[in-house]
């Protein structure tokens, strides 16, 4: 359960936190305390000050690391150098966030930002580039005017894909993640 909460809730908080604030050091402590309390309402506690997780921001980027050395880096727009190269990356995505992490020995990746067209494009562009994987999730929600969601998950034994695209009236926010499997 904690790798899952480090893993989905602290970088969430950790990436809003860092976007809006220019005081590194007050910005640490009150991210510390934010990612505590959010950690006591999934009914885990974590200290970060006593060492079990670490959080470390430099150059524009947040590194959280906990106890058994599993990390979990957010930010920039530049794709990680050792991103899959079997995994494309469309040319028409406005790259707002990435992150990368590490848990277990196995590594993953994120995209996130917005594309140049609409959900269902951004999902066919990755049902064509990954024609030959397994598909594992292939998904439409419709929410009338409120947007459409798309998911598509692949897998070719080494890498888990998933794609992800809301697409609303005036935009299209999409996620990529590419895990080790």
């Amino acid at each position: 359960m904690k790798k899952t909460i480090i893993i989905i809730i602290i970088p969430a908080i950790l990436l809003m936190l860092f976007t809006f604030s220019s005081c590194t050091g007050g910005a640490a402590r009150v991210a510390e305390k934010a990612v505590e309390e959010a950690l006591a309402e999934e009914g885990k506690s974590i200290d970060i000050s006593e060492g079990e997780v670490s959080v470390e921001k430099s150059e524009g980027e947040v590194v959280i690391t906990d106890e058994e050395g599993n990390t979990q880096s957010l930010g920039g727009s530049e794709i990680d150098e050792d991103w899959p190269s079997v995994v494309p990356v469309s040319s028409d995505i406005e790259i707002s966030n990435t992150a990368n992490n590490e848990t277990d020995g196995k590594k993953g990746w994120g995209i996130y930002g917005t594309y140049n067209g609409t959900g269902e494009e951004f999902v066919n562009y990755y049902k064509a580039e990954l024609s030959d994987w397994n598909v594992k999730q292939d998904a439409i929600q419709d929410y009338g005017d409120d947007g459409m969601n798309y998911t598509y998950q692949v897998s070719n034994g080494t890498y888990l894909v998933t794609v992800f695209a809301n697409e609303t009236v005036n935009e299209t926010n999409i996620s990529l993640g590419v895990v080790e499997e």
